[in-house]
Order: C-alpha cells, then sequence, then structure tokens
C-alpha cells in the first residue's frame, strides 16, 4: 500500500503512469454484473476514489444514456488525468472540494479504497448516507 502522501505528491502517478486504467474493463464487466443480478438501474452514480475516471467512463456507455455519474479522488493528478473522461453528464472533483456534499446518490461506489483508508469504519459510516446502494467489492456480496 502506498503511503497517503504518495497520491497527493505525484509519487503514484510516477509508479503507475495509466493509474490501474487497464483494470477499469474488468470491474465495469463486474458491477454491471451486479447491477443486473439485483435489477438495479441507477439515475445517479457517485464514485469515491475513482482513480483516473475510466471505471465511470466505461459504466456511462453501459448504462441509460440519462444516467449522471460523479467522482472524486484525494489526488489532484488523477483527477487530471479524468478530465478527459468529463462530458455532460459525466462529473469528476478533488475529494476536498466536496462539490456535490449533501447530495444523495442512487448508487455510491467505493472500490479498491478501504486499504487505503486509516479510519475505514468511520469512512463506511459516513458514506453510508450517501445513496440508496453502496458497491463496496467486486464478487457481488457488498451490495446493500
Amino acid at each position: 500500500m502506498s503511503g497517503a502522501t504518495d497520491y497527493l505528491d505525484g509519487a503514484y502517478l510516477q509508479q503507475n503512469p495509466d493509474w490501474h486504467v487497464a483494470d477499469s474493463s474488468w470491474k465495469v464487466q463486474q458491477i454491471l454484473r451486479i447491477l443486473n443480478h439485483n435489477q438495479i438501474v441507477p439515475k445517479t452514480i457517485y464514485e469515491e476514489g475513482c482513480d483516473a475516471g475510466e471505471v465511470l467512463r466505461l459504466l456511462q456507455q453501459s448504462l441509460d444514456p440519462a444516467c449522471e455519474l460523479w467522482g472524486t479522488d484525494v489526488s489532484p493528478q488523477a483527477i487530471e488525468l479524468c478530465r478527459a473522461r468529463a462530458n455532460k453528464k459525466l462529473h469528476f472533483a478533488l475529494f476536498e472540494d466536496q462539490p456535490w456534499e449533501g447530495k444523495i446518490f442512487e448508487l455510491v461506489m467505493v472500490i479498491d479504497v478501504l486499504a487505503h483508508v486509516e479510519d475505514y469504519r468511520g469512512f463506511l459510516r459516513k458514506i453510508k448516507s450517501r445513496g440508496a446502494y453502496k458497491l463496496r467489492r467486486m464478487d457481488g456480496v457488498e451490495l446493500q
């Protein structure tokens, strides 16, 4: 696991120049499988820890065009990578800016994030109120 400052000072980007974009297609396949299995068709999606934004971009291609997607990340470098993926219905911002504070989403996702959060229980308690459904893991067990 990288140190927290690695995500802020550019060290993580130097070590991972594609910010794991190559894994995004597999993640999206799993997310779609979980959504289909649970018969969930979200109109709004929020991803905390969105990395380069590729998961949200690929999800957008497979969902209803009216679906709006938002992503935040603590890393300014990750958000910079997201900018090329943003569009009218796909939005990105730094987590610290809290641009959607108070907004409730149909689906909230935290994918590959918990291992990087020191107080993960507090984090989950806080994010629990952000949406109707929460996707925390890729094996289909953690959609609530």
